[in-house]
């Protein structure tokens, strides 16, 4: 792949990997402009069920335009068995949230961020789900880990790959439950397609950890989690840690 050219980019190096894909950097041949290339994986090349949501998942972040969502430039859905896909996307320099909280308890022993720099990243992310919830669209997978922070201080919600319209549940098989098990909706646990509120709880759930340092629940399985999102009422932010204001914890309770 290094080296190749994919639509206007010449792929320069590996950037990383996912479950459905690898990511590039690419240059474009005319401008010298860098992007992040997202490239699906070759033995998902003939897999139409993957296909179809690889050029859904290309063709609804392709519309989406707002500060805090990355940006995406282009995408190709390949039309033969040689062909690839792939979506060109804004190249983000900085790190993730996630990544954020652990060098946080790495160097403090505790990975709670500032009330105020709390807040000011959920104000970012939320401002991009209120806008993407206009759009009928549900990010379904909220977690530090699809929250990029530039090296300008930016706040950028990325991989809408689990992403959906939410007037379009056709390719969302039924009992399918998808997100991440920490942050997941009782809704999504229980397998249920869900709505925009599925993306204000999975909010609630990394607020409660930006301004504690921890998450509501733990368990020693997935499944353990799971069944407590379902079935048992969070904790109060104060029992992790007493300096959360009052009207801080109602909200995130009410989420």
């Amino acid at each position: 792949m290094i080296g190749n050219t994919l639509g206007q980019y010449q792929i320069i190096s590996k950037l990383g990997s996912g479950a459905m894909a690898e990511v590039y950097l690419g240059r474009h041949v005319e401008t010298g402009a860098e992007a992040a290339v997202k490239v699906i994986r070759k033995h998902l090349a003939n897999d139409q069920k993957f296909l179809q949501r690889f050029e859904r998942e290309a063709r609804l972040i392709a519309k989406l335009n707002h500060p805090h969502i990355l940006k995406v430039y282009g995408y190709h859905v390949a039309q033969t068995a040689d062909d690839v896909s792939f979506i060109v996307m804004e190249l983000i320099n900085g790190e993730t949230l996630d990544e954020k909280l652990k060098a946080q308890r790495k160097a403090n022993g505790n990975a709670s961020l500032s009330i105020l720099e709390a807040l000011s990243i959920i104000e970012a992310v939320g401002s991009a789900l209120a806008y993407a919830h206009q759009q009928t669209l549900i990010h379904r997978d909220i977690k530090p880990s699809n929250v990029m922070i530039d090296t300008h201080g930016r706040v950028i919600l990325t991989d809408f790959g689990l992403a959906k319209a939410a007037d379009d549940a056709r390719l969302t098989a039924t009992g399918a439950m998808m997100g991440t098990p920490a942050y997941m909706s009782p809704e999504h646990a229980l397998g249920n397609p869900g709505d925009h509120r599925a993306d204000i709880y999975s909010l609630g759930v990394m607020t409660f950890e930006l301004v504690t340092g921890q998450l509501p629940f733990s368990a020693s399985s997935v499944i353990g989690i799971v069944m407590k999102h379902i079935s048992v009422p969070p904790p109060a932010p104060q029992s992790f840690k007493a300096d959360v204001p009052e009207w801080l914890s109602r909200a995130i309770l009410k989420t």
